[in-house]
């Protein structure tokens, strides 16, 4: 049935893309559109919390070209479709007729200004419209509904919290602080979806300090404080369909090539290659702020376009084909090699109860349950007692999988309690 309403999404948003590419204005358009958004929907949410999707999950997971098709139609179906709520609504303003209506919402939006007409605009326009309230909005529906469905499943109390705080993450800084609080899409350079500001004085020492809280986040609890909570992609990743993916890490070719807990030569180069074009486009920013070169756009507006609202999905599209939780492994999000490095350095680690058990255990789920591909994990249990690597997000699906309950997580927390039982009096 999800097969169904995707075609039915394509088909009915592409026929009030053209209704509005256009220019008609005949309202009674909408009845049909309206009915195939509840129809769709309705599909959908029939399907996930009546729990028949993991039936046919594990078929599209061995289909790649096909689950290739369900997410890549799921992503255009919702981006056409935002395109007459966000008019409707008055978040997108157009004038004229045609097509050159529509590339205004460029302009308005960002004040790109491209020459060569609609097809040097359709990448701005593409990250422009998957910014947009609406599409958030169904986006988080969607995928926040999977979400739920799983913390209906599972049992863990902390996991549940977790993928709380996730929702509540995306729902609060990703689709109301953008679309509703004044000034928000002026922040520069913040690691999410919906600021699109240039850099400039007075926003420079909070953007630091954002990232100190980063820091130190990551020192105290790993880098699950933001790749496992805060940023929106755990929402994305941490449903049921994202859950199921994983099996994805261990067999895709291009996946194969960076399992385990270092990064490859070529992931650190593509890193390297990320941070260079974040802090030149801060730089190139700032200069323009203060009228020492002159550009045509905003380069760090640029960058959040591109990294944010059109680069994340392009790999979220393509994880049949490179593997679950691409953000995180392949070292394009700068904010997630930041709080690596300080989860790397910091207390968090998974520890094991006995590695002896690691060391005897036949089946090795921890290893297949990676949401990251950490395929050393019992080799560190092993020699080491724990595991500790700047690509581990903390997502516990290897704590879920463990079949004899002997890994846990080890932060703050759990220093605190250590050094507290240390100092307290011991009785005979």
């Amino acid at each position: 049935m999800i097969d169904i309403s995707i075609v039915v999404y394509v088909l009915n948003s592409v026929g009030f893309f053209l209704f509005y590419a256009l220019g008609q204005k005949n309202e009674i358009y909408w009845l049909p559109y309206a009915l195939s958004v509840l129809l769709g929907m309705g599909l959908y949410f029939f399907y996930v919390f009546s729990g028949r999707e993991t039936k046919r999950i594990k078929g599209w997971i061995e289909r790649r070209y096909w689950l290739f098709f369900l997410l890549s139609g799921t992503f255009v179906a919702e981006l056409i479709m935002s395109i007459p709520l966000n008019i409707s609504t008055g978040w997108f303003s157009t004038s004229g007729n045609g097509l050159g209506s529509l590339s205004n919402l460029i302009t308005d939006a960002v004040g790109f200004h491209f020459t060569g007409g609609a097809y040097l605009s359709i990448i701005p326009f593409i990250g422009i419209v998957a910014a947009s309230p609406m599409f958030l909005l169904l986006m988080g529906l969607e995928m926040g509904a999977l979400v739920v469905f799983r913390m209906k499943r599972i049992k863990w109390l902390e996991k549940r919290i977790n993928l709380s705080f996730a929702l509540i993450a995306y729902f609060t800084y990703t689709l109301y602080g953008p679309s509703y609080i004044l000034g928000w899409r002026n922040l520069p350079l913040w690691a999410n979806v919906g600021a699109l500001g240039s850099v400039r004085g007075a926003l420079i020492l909070p953007l630091l300090l954002s990232y100190l809280v980063y820091a130190i986040l990551a020192l105290l609890f790993g880098r699950r404080s933001y790749c496992g909570t805060l940023c929106p992609s755990a929402v994305m990743y941490g449903g049921t369909l994202g859950h199921e993916m994983i099996s994805l890490n261990y067999g895709s070719r291009t996946s194969k090539k960076n399992i385990g807990s270092k990064y490859s030569p070529l992931i650190q180069k593509v890193a390297a290659g990320s941070w260079l074009f974040m802090l030149g486009s801060a730089l190139a920013s700032f200069a323009i702020s203060i009228h020492m070169v002159n550009l045509p756009f905003d380069p760090a507006i640029l960058y959040s376009l591109l990294i944010w609202n059109l680069l994340w999905y392009i790999f979220f599209i393509s994880i049949p084909f490179v593997g679950m939780s691409p953000c995180r492994r392949y070292g394009w999000c700068t904010t997630g090699t930041f709080v690596g490095f300080f989860s790397k350095l910091g207390l968090f680690k998974i520890k094991a109860v006995d590695p002896n058990v690691c060391l005897k255990c036949p089946t090795k789920d921890c290893v297949t349950a990676c949401e990251v591909g950490l395929g050393d994990l019992p080799a560190q249990f092993i020699k080491n007692g724990y595991f500790k690597s700047q690509k581990c997000v903390g997502a516990g699906s290897c704590i879920e999988a463990c079949p004899y309950d002997n890994i846990h997580f080890y932060d703050i927390r759990n220093v605190v309690k250590d050094r507290l039982a240390s100092k307290s009096p011991r009785t005979e």
